[in-house]
């Protein structure tokens, strides 16, 4: 009887030991994870950056030659 409850404390604890393990392995397998989608989060506001950067470069120039073809029609008008 007494082999039998050490048997099955052997298992139990075994098991225990299985269970927080896989527990450990999932939990660092989240982790894993996360940083990968973190990481694709980055990539993403990296390229969206980068995006508008030139959207706001692109408005500059066409601001530039509105204000440039304002002057020159002005100035036809006037003459």
């Amino acid at each position: 009887m007494l082999q039998k409850v050490k048997q099955l404390l052997r298992i139990n604890f075994r098991i225990i030991i299985r269970r927080r393990t896989m527990s450990w392995i999932t939990f660092n397998f989240d982790l894993q994870e996360r940083y990968m989608q973190l990481s694709e989060i980055e990539d993403q506001v990296k390229t969206l950056t980068e995006q508008l950067s030139c959207a706001q470069a692109e408005l500059t120039t066409k601001n530039a030659l509105i204000k440039q073809h304002t002057k020159v029609a002005e100035e036809a008008v006037s003459r």
